[in-house]
């Protein structure tokens, strides 16, 4: 039997729009799936939890989106890029704004206070959209 995972990139052309003040603004859909579930529980003794390919993860990750997409938003406003665009490019460069965001909504930016990678499959995603989508 062979084991199959769906990978969803983010495609959207209307992922960020500009508000009346000219900060940028992101909903819901502005970062691709995390695609692993918070509070899996690891079978290990720890309280730990299960991310991607059976990695130890907080089991507060990854975080409920009315959590991240707020954070998202202020990252984006601080300067980092996001574009609208659907070309390969533009979606490798939201995806490395969101991991930014993931991995330091709890603290800030530069913080390190947040999620890592493997709360999410966003690495193989990455690998699909360097490999042509």
């Amino acid at each position: 039997m062979t084991a199959t995972s769906t990978i969803t990139a983010v495609t959207s052309t209307e992922t960020v729009s500009g508000s009346a003040n000219g900060a940028a603004t992101v909903d819901d859909t502005s970062c691709p799936i995390f695609n692993v579930t918070a509070n899996i529980k690891a079978n290990d003794g720890t309280a730990n939890c299960v991310g991607d390919k059976g990695a130890l993860i907080p089991c507060d990750c990854p975080p409920n989106l009315n959590i991240f997409t707020p954070f998202l938003s202020m990252v984006i406003q601080a300067g980092s890029v996001f574009p609208a665009g659907s070309s390969i490019a533009n979606q490798l460069t939201r995806l490395d704004t969101c991991t930014v965001a993931l991995q330091n909504f709890r603290g800030g930016l530069g913080s390190g206070n947040g999620c890592p990678i493997v709360a999410t499959k966003w690495k193989e995603l990455r690998t699909v959209l360097q490999f042509g989508g």
